[in-house]
């Protein structure tokens, strides 16, 4: 019976240590996790920050491209208006000039 004892014994320790590996396997996979928890958590932190300033991105283009159809729309009624100028300037010229030639011519 002494030698019975002795194996179980043996048998005991040899499984105590296989579970003390197993637990010393089990904080480091634990320990593992909460790094990459760590980690997961800091990139979505990043990529919300990156979201929202997207949106903000986005929200300046849309207003530079609202500004750029009104300086387009106001450039282009300008234009319209010095031409218009111009061309009432030039029927001025003409008709003075017109009229220059036939109060010369008759006088």
């Amino acid at each position: 019976m002494p030698s019975d004892q002795s194996t179980l014994a043996q048998q005991m320790k040899e499984e105590l240590r296989e579970l003390r590996a197993f637990v010393q396997q089990m904080a480091a996979i634990t320990t593992r996790l909460s790094v990459l928890e760590e980690r997961n958590l800091v990139a979505m932190q990043a990529l919300e920050k990156m979201l929202a300033r997207q949106g903000h991105l986005e929200q300046k283009v849309a207003t530079i491209e609202l500004e750029q159809v009104k300086f387009q729309a106001t450039a282009a009624g300008a234009g319209k208006a010095i031409k218009i100028c111009w061309g009432l300037a030039g029927g001025g010229l003409t008709a003075a000039g017109s009229y220059l030639l036939r109060h010369l011519a008759a006088g």
